[in-house]
């Protein structure tokens, strides 16, 4: 029988899988090893409570009954704690520390219950939209019984096991990124969450969350005073080179607070309940708004062939960290003439660029409102933007000492 989560457990049990590693919570308690915990479930009717970090963040055979990822997760878990240990001491990394800090940040990111929840939901809206297809085609009802048969199949063709084993793959996508953890020597303090990871991308926002795309970044508090950042160094070269920077921005350590709580899933936690005063009307409106937008969409009458759009990952809120701030060069490209470009030189890629204005020349709707039309680009500037975007590139993949072919 499991004991009440505020009661300190003699034992966690192997069927009580963690999605966030225990050693990972142990940095964010306070000294009866404990931190405040908001349930967002609750929307403010239940009062945060204080509990042991070791009953938080797991699920009942989570990634299988027979044990071998959970055991093998927990082999590497001690491997990360090491290289954290070395983050939290100030110590200097070697190549291998820095390696397997980014190894940890990517399974953080694929092992959580809020990344296998995304996953199903696409999945199980395209199947439900094929389905609404077939049903329509036949002239039958869709009911329950079809909505329950969409809901099964998306179950099965997606687990957190299958989310977690994909982590392997994904590793050669982000080895070049550059590594910076920022130790904050202020009053204020770092929080986490369920889903510890935010991913951005300052250059694209909502369509370059590739892991291989220009301009990705990945934040993740480390403990209360570090954040690990993986970020594109060969567009944010500020602090390219640079493993340790000292910060005492006491707003800087609010706005990383207010990412992580906009992108949890379920919960965060803090052992300074000032955090607590952070939760405001704002926060709660772009997690409505995230909520909404995550969703798919579809354009086409019911019942007829549809497009089928699943959003990208990402929040809409934003607040310009110094470490990842565009170059000016890369601020006077228009939006809709940027290109999540590969980090890698890619030809298909290359060829779109220089085709680019005459497909925009083409499809860009000029609005017939007369305010609205003022905010998009003219012929000229959407020329000098798709120029601009193909020279960029081009640079950026040379300096990467990519294959490129002039």
């Amino acid at each position: 029988m499991i004991k009440n989560e505020t009661e300190k457990p003699e034992k966690i049990e192997k069927r009580n899988q963690h999605f966030v590693p225990r050693f990972y919570l142990k940095y964010f308690v306070d000294a009866e090893k404990k931190f405040y915990r908001y349930d967002f479930l609750y929307n403010g009717e239940q009062l945060p409570s204080r509990v042991f970090y070791e009953t938080q963040c797991h699920r009942k055979f989570f990634y299988g009954e027979d044990g071998i990822l959970e055991e093998k997760l927990s082999n590497k878990e001690g491997e990360w704690a090491s290289a954290c240990r070395k983050v939290i001491a100030g110590e200097s990394l070697c190549e291998a520390d820095k390696a397997l800090l980014k190894e940890f940040v990517l399974y953080q990111k694929q092992r959580t219950s809020d990344n296998h929840n995304r996953i199903r939901e696409d999945r199980e809206s395209i199947i439900r939209e094929w389905t609404r297809m077939l049903y329509a085609s036949k002239g039958w009802k869709y009911d329950d019984v079809a909505e329950n048969f969409c809901k099964k199949r998306a179950s099965e063709g997606t687990s957190p096991a299958e989310n977690v084993l994909l982590a392997s793959k994904m590793l050669e996508y982000i080895n070049d990124l550059g590594l910076l953890i920022v130790h904050y020597s202020t009053d204020n303090v770092l929080l986490t969450t369920d889903s510890p990871v935010v991913t951005l991308n300052p250059f694209m926002r909502f369509q370059g969350f590739g892991y291989g795309c220009i301009g990705i970044v990945f934040l993740m508090p480390i403990s209360p005073r570090h954040l690990l950042i993986l970020y594109d160094d060969c567009l944010y070269k500020k602090y390219r080179g640079c493993t340790y920077f000292e910060s005492n921005n006491e707003k800087e350590v609010k706005q990383i607070n207010r990412y992580e709580m906009i992108h949890a899933e379920r919960m965060f936690f803090t052992a300074d309940k000032r955090n607590l005063d952070l939760l405001d009307d704002e926060v709660m409106g772009y997690r409505e708004r995230e909520e909404k937008r995550r969703k798919a969409q579809y354009i086409g009458p019911e019942g007829s062939p549809r497009l089928i759009m699943t959003q990208a990952e990402g929040i809409d809120y934003y607040y310009e960290l110094p470490y990842t701030r565009l170059p000016r060069e890369y601020h006077r490209i228009p939006y809709n003439c940027r290109e999540a470009i590969p980090r890698s030189y890619d030809k298909r890629m290359a060829e779109k660029l220089s085709n680019k204005y005459k497909v925009l020349r083409i499809t860009q709707i000029f609005p017939t409102n007369e305010e609205n039309k003022k905010l998009l680009p003219s012929k000229t500037e959407l020329k000098m933007g798709c120029r601009r975007m193909e020279v960029l590139a081009n640079l950026y993949w040379k300096e990467r000492d990519c294959d490129v072919e002039c």
